[in-house]
């Protein structure tokens, strides 16, 4: 941010309520009428998308100082991110109507660059969408087969894994968030590839 910019946006947000968010939390939703402008003071910010798979993609994470999110409001398209704490926030919030005159030059001229932008952000999004979401599931069914080879009671049907994991433990073995490995392991359930029993995680066999 340009320095001048920060002083001047320092200046306005001066007189709002600083806000502490906790770590994890979603602040902006897909879909979600942009009215109010964050000034994030400290911590992160993780700007993200889910695909149809239900894999998370971060797109971005920001830091101290930056708007948020003003790339939305700049290109006039509708919101298709989801902006969530990243870590301990603070934040101060303005009504967007008193951080667009910031801008020293024409509005139509930021329109245009951000509009280019959210468009080459967006294409972006979906090339990494279709490259890494079947890429996260593979990744899974191989560590399951592993753990089938490796700690699992073969029976007729499949494997019965007697230890019992979390999805936070398979989360942390894959590098993704949790929320990630849970709706990977409810497509597979769905799939017929994998079932629980007695909170056992049972891998079955290919039919």
């Amino acid at each position: 941010m340009n320095e001048d910019v920060q002083v001047l946006v320092e200046k306005i947000f001066s007189k709002y309520t600083k806000t502490k968010i906790p770590a994890g939390q979603i602040i902006i939703e897909p879909g979600q009428k942009i009215r109010q402008v964050h000034f994030v003071l400290d911590g992160k910010i993780r700007q993200y998308i889910i695909t149809p798979e239900g894999d998370e993609i971060t797109i971005h994470v920001y830091k101290p100082p930056v708007l948020i999110p003003l790339m939305v409001v700049l290109s006039d398209k509708p919101n298709s991110y989801y902006f969530a704490t990243q870590s301990k926030t603070t934040v101060a919030t303005a009504p967007v109507e008193e951080i667009l005159p910031l801008l020293d030059i024409s509005t139509d001229f930021w329109k245009d660059i951000a509009t280019r932008f959210a468009g080459a952000i967006d294409g972006l999004s979906q090339r990494i969408v279709s490259a890494t979401s079947s890429k996260q599931k593979e990744q899974l069914e191989s560590l399951l087969i592993y753990l089938s080879s490796s700690f699992g009671q073969e029976e007729s049907t499949g494997w019965l894994i007697k230890d019992k994991l979390s999805h936070a433990d398979l989360a942390n073995w894959l590098g993704c968030a949790r929320e990630t490995v849970s709706r990977m392991l409810k497509q597979l359930e769905a799939e017929e590839k994998i079932g629980y029993r007695n909170g056992h995680l049972v891998i079955y066999k290919k039919k």
